[in-house]
This record gives C-alpha cells, sequence and structure tokens, in this order.
C-alpha cells in the first residue's frame, strides 16, 4: 500500500539519520582532542547506556530523530525505549535511570549551545 510505505521510509530514514548522527558522535570522540573520551568497558547494558562515550551518541542521535520525526525529544527518547526494551535486564528502573542521565545531558548542552536545539 502506497500510505505504507511512504510511513516505513520515513520510519527508515529516521533511523538512519539517527544512526549517522550517533556514530559521527564516537568518530568525533576518537578524533577531535576537544571531544575525546576514553574507552569504558561495562558489564551491563546500563553500564554501557550511562557511559561517557554512549550518552553524547545517543543523545545526539535521539535530537536528530526527535527533529525528524517533529515529536519531542522525550517522545523520542521513549519511542526508542520502546523499541530497545528487551535489551534491559530491569527495564522500569533501568530506563529511570538512562532517561535522566540522557535528558540531563540534552539539557546541560543545549544550554552551552553544543546541541541542536530540541522541543
Amino acid at each position: 500500500r502506497p500510505d505504507a510505505f511512504r510511513k516505513h521510509m520515513n520510519e527508515l530514514s529516521s533511523e538512519l539519520k539517527e544512526t549517522v548522527e550517533h556514530e559521527v558522535e564516537h568518530l568525533l570522540q576518537t578524533f577531535f582532542e576537544d571531544k575525546y573520551i576514553p574507552h569504558e568497558d561495562s558489564d551491563s547494558n546500563l553500564e554501557y547506556l550511562i557511559s561517557g562515550r554512549e550518552v553524547p551518541a545517543y543523545v545526539k542521535g535521539l535530537v536528530t530523530r526527535s527533529r525528524h520525526k517533529k515529536i519531542s525529544l522525550d517522545d523520542a527518547m521513549e519511542e526508542w525505549f520502546r523499541e530497545n526494551i528487551l535489551k534491559f535486564d530491569n527495564p522500569k528502573e533501568d530506563w529511570k535511570i538512562v532517561k535522566s542521565k540522557w535528558m540531563d545531558y540534552a539539557n546541560s548542552a543545549r544550554e552551552k549551545n553544543q546541541i541542536k536545539k530540541f522541543k
């Protein structure tokens, strides 16, 4: 169906843009001294998602998702969580921690003009 095709293409486009932004942030962290963040080993998905390298990458990717889909950053984060809920050991508790850390970073980066504006 043509209407379903458009919706699925928009979803794919949004995911590609989010992923590219996420990975570009990792490249910047690797090759630019002012963005450098050392790699940390993580014992759990929770530790990984709130690590110093991943927080900026996920947030910047999700800001891109929110802008592309014209939704709030909060809605983009909740959408991401629904898509990835099975990766969490304790979804309700872990997600509160992750989302709080991501939102804190987003708000701090926005105040410093280090991130695109979001709603």
